[in-house]
């Protein structure tokens, strides 16, 4: 076992987790010396074989320090396993299938048919074949113990695995043409593979499952051909399949959002922005609906790409001005999960809440998500560009409140940041020159001022002092435009 992978399991537990893991262990009487590791390697921000070694100095388990580190690699495991009984529908059926297994053992027989009736429902439910398989062999086992001679029992037992079984194999047909399209659709892969009559019809899937890997090998088979409209069809079959399903999707809510995330991608693709836009709002009723919990991190990534689509296509088409709800919402929704998503995340909303409150003219809420990014401690940042951007913003800000004291004292503030993080490019020069003058100037000269700024940063007939990439970012010609 590599040194750092316990430490990544370690540091990949919430705070609930850790706390369930103290009493997991205090519960099962385990061996204090766990716990002793536990602690000491949770109490570091980095791991250090050394630094671990010399907290532990004298206790007698260090000789065999790799024992005990899969030991508790083991326990965290297992108390993992007890805390998240019910993190999906195939983890619940076999939690069943485990209590079928020592119940027939205990001869326990009226309640392992009992349990083997809940864990056969809930398979055929949500579609988990392979669960189902093993659910009726339990059963056919049961029939056999409680009449050895019923054999239309054991026969109508074996005939439904199999049945089971074979809607296995069909989605797992699907799942063998989805890969061969997808590998041939980026290029990885010689010709064009052959679907075998496969796509001919839907019907042809005989899960939802294979329905889904249908409809999109579907839409990449028709996006290859230039079939552009029948691809996007595809996709939105595909979603109108799915909110068919309703109890299954908000069981396994990833190819939902997955497919929203597609066809919308496709819509801003083709500027068919309000297209787009109408998708979300419709799909935002079901992520509105949906608890993602802190360990399910690419369904929480997806969810975060849906709700990151809306807010850029809002930033850059203008869309802001008739969406107040959803700008709000999705505040709300940052407010939700700002502990459970990936920083990169995080910075990006901040950033894009701000920028847009900004163009609202809501200049105080613009402040609290400026302040949200800036107060983000050094090591937690990875996105310095956004970082200078949210700072000439907060200039910006407190221009249009007229908070000039606070302005100049930010601008000096700015210009250490920018110098202490590389190279102050031109037109952030410019700018923090302007913002440093302007408030001493009489509000009567304003309009020279910023005609004069415009033309530093966009002389006429002359290359634009600002990159295309920062006004994509924040767009300084529209601000400074409008007030001259």
């Amino acid at each position: 076992m590599k040194k750092n992978d316990l430490f990544s399991l370690l540091k990949s537990l919430s705070k609930s987790e850790k706390r369930h893991f103290r009493i997991f262990c205090s519960r099962s009487g385990s061996d204090p010396n766990y716990l002793r590791l536990f602690d000491v390697m949770d109490a570091l921000e980095v791991y250090d074989e050394r630094v671990v070694r010399e907290k532990l100095a004298g206790e007698p388990f260090l000789r065999q320090l790799h024992v005990t580190k899969n030991y508790l690699r083991q326990m965290i495991l297992k108390s993992l396993r007890d805390y998240h009984t019910g993190l999906s529908k195939d983890a619940e059926l076999k939690d069943c299938l485990r209590n079928v297994e020592i119940l027939f053992h205990r001869e326990l027989y009226d309640l392992c048919g009992e349990e083997l009736g809940r864990a056969e429902k809930m398979a055929a439910t949500y579609g988990l074949n392979i669960g189902l398989a093993e659910v009726c062999n339990w059963q056919r086992k049961l029939a056999q113990t409680l009449a050895p001679n019923d054999f239309d029992r054991f026969e109508d037992a074996v005939g439904r695995q199999g049945n089971a079984l074979r809607l296995q194999e069909n989605t797992l047909q699907f799942w063998q043409l989805a890969i061969r399209f997808s590998r041939s659709f980026i290029g990885d892969g010689a010709g064009r593979p052959v679907d075998a009559g496969l796509l001919d019809a839907p019907e042809n899937a005989r899960t939802l499952e294979a329905k889904v890997l249908y409809y999109n090998t579907l839409y990449l088979v028709r996006l290859r051909n230039g079939n552009e409209e029948e691809a996007e069809t595809a996709l939105l079959e595909l979603i109108g399949l799915l909110e068919g399903h309703p109890q299954r999707l908000f069981a396994d809510p990833g190819a939902y959002i997955s497919t929203v995330n597609n066809l919308v991608s496709f819509q801003v693709y083709r500027k068919s922005y309000d297209k787009a836009l109408d998708q979300l709002s419709r799909a935002r009723g079901v992520f509105q609906r949906l608890e993602i919990p802190g360990e399910h991190k690419s369904l929480l990534k997806q969810l975060l790409r849906a709700y990151n689509i809306e807010l850029e296509i809002c930033r850059v088409s203008g869309a802001w001005r008739e969406r107040p709800d959803f700008i709000l919402d999705t505040g709300r929704f940052v407010d939700r999960y700002r502990n459970k998503m990936p920083q990169s995340y995080l910075e990006s909303f901040y950033f894009q809440l701000a920028y847009i409150r900004f163009m609202r003219k809501e200049y105080d809420d613009s402040l609290r998500w400026i302040n949200q990014l800036l107060n983000l401690k050094a090591a937690q940042i990875e996105r310095t560009d956004l970082q200078a951007h949210a700072r000439m913003l907060n200039l910006m800000v407190h221009f249009e409140q007229q908070n000039w004291f606070v302005m100049r004292y930010f601008t000096d503030s700015v210009r250490r940041w920018l110098r202490k993080s590389g190279r102050v490019e031109p037109y952030q020069q410019a700018l923090l020159q302007f913002f440093s003058r302007i408030g001493n100037v009489p509000e009567y000269e304003f309009k020279d001022r910023f005609r004069e700024l415009a033309g530093i940063l966009f002389p006429p007939g002359a290359e634009s002092l600002v990159p295309a990439g920062a006004l994509e970012m924040v767009d300084y010609r529209a601000w400074i435009s409008a007030r001259y």
